[in-house]
């Protein structure tokens, strides 16, 4: 489990964010809340297999991000629980 809650990563985090936990084989909860992540955090949904909760609450993730939350639920087969409160 990892809570990186509250850390304002931007745009630039989020791409190392979205790097790093494409190859994470073990982390299974993972809390990115009101991180100012933008609508990129939403390809994780694609490229990682072990996340089973993910909280990406107020994060302004918008209708592009619905979009790639839309197009990445449709391969994930991991995820049980999805936090999208607070997205405009």
């Amino acid at each position: 489990e990892l809570n990186l809650w509250r850390n304002d990563f931007g745009p630039e985090g989020t791409k190392h964010l979205v790097d790093g936990l494409a190859v994470n084989h073990t982390l299974q909860i993972l809390d990115l809340g009101d991180n100012d992540l933008g609508p990129d955090i939403c390809q994780l949904l694609k490229l990682n297999s072990t996340i089973t909760s993910l909280d990406i609450a107020t994060n302004e993730l918008g209708s592009v991000g619905g979009r790639l939350i839309g197009e990445g639920l449709k391969v994930n087969q991991s995820l049980t629980r999805l936090s999208l409160y607070g997205n405009n």
